[in-house]
């Protein structure tokens, strides 16, 4: 952990700066281990001011810190006196700064037009992975009734929700060849295309890596679904674990999706070894209806599956409202799939 030290006041000149901090700690009743929320008034490389409440203290430090960063401190002690500990800002802390991008949703359709040949952009400079994700997409935006399952496979595979895992393995060639590369080096490229567009893009798509990871701590796997015919949508999936002494567990699947065409979708899936129980729940009772004369297809598809249940009912959760709710550490029964 990083040290700045030792501390002192800027009032005057001091033998013992860790004697003015005593003195001064005692004022605002800091105390050993107390983390504090400072601002930098003056920066440098060897020696800064810092602000903490209405005090002042001139720092030592071998950390570079700029004038208005804030920074989160812990008061500790070492053989030279009171010191202050350099804390990193948490998941939580990335996960607050973007929770306001919940909702909003990767536009494929700009993504597709920026990196047209109509747009000046060269075909051969998107690599691989990119491009397939791309295809996908414009498939999807041209023949939305043709879109599978496969197409979970591509987002996975192309997004790039592990770049910087895969850099940090050595794969680096895999990690350029994702969304977030390519989107990288038009970052770099600088005023060939709209820097805005591009730089939206970034945000919204590193905003759905710290969602990836965050609710990975609670053994939820998140895909976002940045489809051209979707509002706003992801899967989550939580794999079971035996609970019981025949070992049995329980796989669940949800996907919740927002269309402006139909509203609403929330879909449950329930898997075990005895069987499969499906729940599916629309917002609007005319899309009801037309779900429920497809019943019987729907029921055939999911038989060699082990269909055990079905149940088509009406019923509204807002995909943003739930994904605010497990990132903020609402977990109990986030996949409760009970029918």
């Amino acid at each position: 952990m990083s040290l700045i030290n030792p501390l002192a006041a800027p009032a005057a000149p001091t033998a013992n700066p860790g004697a003015v901090l005593s003195r001064e700690s005692r004022e605002q009743n800091l105390r050993r281990d107390q983390i504090v929320r400072a601002s930098v008034v003056e920066g440098g490389l060897e020696r800064v001011l810092l602000q903490v409440d209405s005090k002042t203290y001139w720092v030592e430090t071998e950390v570079p810190l700029a004038k208005g960063q804030k920074l989160d401190l812990q008061l500790a002690e070492n053989g030279e006196g009171l010191v202050l500990k350099l804390l990193f800002p948490s998941m939580d802390d990335h996960i607050r700064r973007v929770l306001h991008l919940v909702g909003r949703q990767l536009q494929v359709e700009h993504l597709l037009g920026l990196l047209s040949e109509k747009n000046g952009f060269s075909p051969d400079k998107v690599p691989d992975t990119a491009r397939a994700f791309l295809a996908a997409m414009h498939r999807a935006l041209e023949e939305p009734e043709r879109v599978d399952g496969r197409i979970l496979r591509t987002i996975l595979e192309s997004l790039g929700l592990d770049f910087e895992r895969q850099l940090a393995d050595g794969k680096t060639d895999e990690a350029l060849g994702c969304l977030k590369g390519l989107l990288l080096r038009l970052q770099a490229e600088g005023s060939e295309h709209p820097r805005e567009e591009v730089r939206l893009s970034m945000q919204l798509l590193e905003s759905m890596q710290l969602f990836h990871a965050r609710l990975a701590r609670d053994g939820l796997f998140f895909l976002p679904l940045p489809l051209p015919f979707i509002d706003y949508g992801y899967l989550l999936y939580e794999e079971g674990r035996p609970k019981d002494k025949d070992g049995q567990k329980t796989d669940r699947l949800r996907i919740l999706l927002s269309m402006s065409a139909i509203g609403t979708v929330d879909i449950k899936l329930l898997k075990d070894e005895s069987g499969l129980d499906l729940r599916l729940e629309v917002e609007r009772e005319e899309v009801l209806a037309a779900v429920k004369e497809f019943r019987q297809e729907l029921q055939d598809a999911l038989t060699p599956l082990g269909l055990r249940s079905m149940h088509l009912t009406r019923g509204r959760v807002q995909p943003e409202r739930h994904l605010l709710h497990l990132l903020t550490g609402g977990t109990r029964g986030v996949l409760d799939t009970r029918i």
